[in-house]
């Protein structure tokens, strides 16, 4: 503004503008799964569930209060912060008990959630393993195993079916602490596909095969292998992928695909696998994504190497976008070299899917300070 008619200028020394959004914020609801639970084998394994705005962070605290078990003897009192990080939406909760009795856990200090159908849960501690209420788990085995992606290592915990002619599809994965964050409650990071083949009540067929057919000394073998006497898909469980031609002129190879999955909650996934023979060179595994039938990314390595969740990680995210619907995985065993006769043998245990990263930070207002309790 400039030389008005008849009037002044003068200089504005502050100015506030005020935004404030009329929309409702979106917040997540958490529930114990259940109203009460049944304490097995020293243990009481409660389950938290979250549902919506699962891209969001929330927090609560999680307390115990007595009713006829006493705390610290028949059970770990409970106060702690229970961290959602975005996309996770189930928290498993293990706490030693001992002796019989009953006690609550409740929910409190909520940020970022409200509580759902279960805001409370009784726990009933048990001495009595045949106790009618466990009779549906019975036989069933919670296991754990342990991986590493990158450096980091994380647990991966599932449960053994008591069906002998079953194995699990899935399990979850949970961070364990890099030696700068430990947590009270291990946050939930991914989910770790199991190879357990669609007629155990998993995810891969095991039914590809493309080339040259080997004969003589050949190979081509394309199944799932397992030892039932082993109660952890540790090692006893995985994909057998092995194709050989003793003719260098001759190619071909051998794949398992699975179902479809979601890759919305998905920042990039990385097969666990092996290649386990070097025998005359140009062995070629090779991990593949499909997105509405069409191949979307194509990750290989050559060679010899021993089980790694390194090899080929796979990312989710182009351009910062990630792939929409729902999405397979292959796992290959090849020969494409026409100058080799390779024996390609693959062993695959599972492909890890880890869950989108979301950087969050928190700015200290000024002239403020933060009351740690």
């Amino acid at each position: 503004m400039v030389n008005p008619d008849n009037a002044e200028l003068y200089e504005v020394t502050s100015l506030s503008v005020n935004i404030e959004d009329d929309e409702p914020k979106e917040k997540s609801v958490v529930s114990f799964s259940r109203n009460s639970y049944t304490s097995k084998d020293g243990n009481a394994t409660v389950t938290i569930k979250r549902k919506n705005a699962e891209y969001s962070l929330c927090d609560f605290t999680l307390l115990s209060s007595s009713i006829t078990a006493v705390a610290g003897e028949n059970y770990e009192e409970q106060i702690k912060t229970v961290t959602f990080i975005p996309y996770e939406t189930e928290k498993t909760i293990e706490i030693p008990v001992s002796g019989e009795g009953e006690f609550k856990l409740l929910m409190s200090d909520m940020t970022g959630c409200e509580s759902g159908k279960y805001a409370e849960t009784v726990v009933k501690i048990k001495n009595n393993a045949d106790d009618e209420s466990d009779i549906s788990l019975m036989g069933n085995e919670n296991q754990t195993n342990d991986i590493t992606i990158n450096g980091l290592k994380y647990n991966v915990k599932y449960t053994m079916p008591s069906d002998n002619t079953k194995d699990p599809a899935e399990g979850k994965i949970y961070a364990t602490g890099d030696g700068t964050h430990n947590y009270d409650i291990p946050p939930e990071v991914g989910t770790y596909y199991f190879a357990t083949e669609v007629n155990r009540d998993g995810l891969f067929y095991y039914d590809g095969y493309w080339g040259d057919k080997p004969w003589g000394c050949g190979h081509w073998d394309n199944k799932y292998e397992i030892d039932t006497r082993e109660r952890n898909m540790g090692s006893s469980h995985y994909g057998k992928l092995e194709y050989y031609h003793t003719s260098m002129w001759d190619k071909g190879g051998v794949w398992t695909h699975s179902k479809t999955v979601p890759s919305v909650y998905y920042q990039y996934m990385t097969p666990d696998m092996e290649s386990t023979s070097n025998a005359f060179g140009g062995q070629l595994a090779r991990f593949k994504i499909a997105n509405n039938d069409s191949i979307v990314i194509n990750e290989s390595k050559s060679g010899k190497f021993g089980r790694t969740l390194d090899a080929m990680p796979a990312t989710l995210l182009n351009n910062n976008q990630p792939l929409n619907g729902n999405i397979s995985m292959e796992i290959h065993s090849a020969d494409e070299d026409k100058s080799k006769t390779p024996k390609s043998y693959v062993r695959f245990y599972g492909v890890a899917a880890m869950y989108k990263k979301v950087n969050v930070e928190l700015n200290q207002p000024p002239n403020t300070r933060i009351l740690y309790r």
